[in-house]
């Protein structure tokens, strides 16, 4: 409580920071890895408001899995089917336990 109230008070003077370290940040969304890293943690993955900001992130993923598949296509296509299966809560991914991540897994990132 206190620091909250220290830092509204002083928010003027940190904001411009923030604003650096908020940009700096978005801009690693667009890295490979940070883009598959950020589609495939379901805090992320289920906001609607935050996949739509960072759609762009899918490109990422699979730049990620076509680099380390080899030119496998039938690997190719598993890992897609399930991707599939997460985005849409299919199978092991609709469990309950699976669902409750959604809300309390951290964001990791």
């Amino acid at each position: 409580m206190l620091y909250q109230w220290r830092f509204q008070k002083r928010k003027a003077r940190v904001q411009p920071f923030i604003d650096i370290i908020n940009n700096w940040w978005d801009g690693q969304l667009y890295r490979n890895l940070y883009a598959e890293a950020f589609w495939l943690n379901p805090r992320f993955q289920y906001d609607a408001n935050i996949m739509d900001k960072h759609i762009s992130t899918i490109s990422g993923f699979l730049n990620v899995l076509e680099k380390h598949a080899h030119g496998n296509l039938p690997l190719q296509s598993k890992i897609t089917i399930q991707m599939k299966l997460f985005r849409n809560v299919e199978h092991d991914f609709g469990r309950a336990s699976t669902i409750n991540n959604h809300i309390f897994m951290p964001s990791g990132i």
